[in-house]
């Protein structure tokens, strides 16, 4: 009788370490479970971060290299106004951008989420600009707001509005450059926002 009562006890005990193997394999399964979806999480926002910060620094430079552009626009090699297009995604003007002493037409425009550079090079006498010949390059990506170009006539202290479209380019003095950037649009890390004036030289009055 004893015996018997024996053998039970140690096939319970048998059985009871085997629902604990399981539970134990279970809750590891979870704890791993939950230690990957926190490393992935974290290599995610990692990953977001670096390419905010690049697109970040992409926008830095663009924004570098359109305000000396903007700032010696002048009149065309074929004698337009030194302005052709105005727009709040778009602007067109001449200047002599790579000092090669011909006055280059340059486009900057926003293409999808990228700010394009057009540049265009003077051909014959008068000069001509043919827009089958212009060259684009991309220089910043990851743009989300609708509104890059802002323009500020002669009387712009620094508290009036930005012309209104459609905007008469002869009375720009100032343009306004906003980039907002945004790598993963709805996740963080937050958009950012550069902005900065630039004075058309060669066509101040009064500012």
């Amino acid at each position: 009788m004893s015996n018997k009562h024996a053998d039970t006890e140690r096939t319970f005990e048998r059985g009871l370490t085997i629902v604990e193997l399981v539970v134990a394999l279970g809750v590891t399964s979870l704890i791993i479970t939950a230690i990957y979806a926190m490393i992935v999480r974290g290599y995610d926002i990692n990953r977001r971060e670096t390419q905010q910060i690049l697109a970040q620094e992409t926008a830095r430079s663009a924004l570098e290299e359109m305000k000396p552009d903007i700032r010696q626009l002048t009149q065309s090699d074929n004698g337009s106004f030194a302005i052709d297009t105005a727009t709040a995604t778009e602007f067109i003007f001449y200047a002599d951008v790579d000092t090669d002493g011909a006055t280059e037409r340059v486009r900057y425009v926003t293409v999808g989420d990228e700010i394009q550079r057009g540049l265009i090079e003077p051909v014959g006498t008068p000069a001509l600009y043919d827009e089958g010949t212009e060259v684009f390059t991309t220089i910043a990506t990851d743009v989300i707001n609708p509104t890059i170009f802002s323009y500020y006539d002669g009387s712009f202290t620094g508290n009036e509005p930005a012309l209104s479209a459609p905007i008469d380019v002869s009375q720009i003095r100032l343009v306004q450059i906003t980039l907002t950037i945004d790598s993963v649009v709805g996740a963080p890390p937050d958009a950012f926002t550069l902005t900065d004036r630039v004075q058309a030289r060669n066509l101040k009055d009064n500012l």
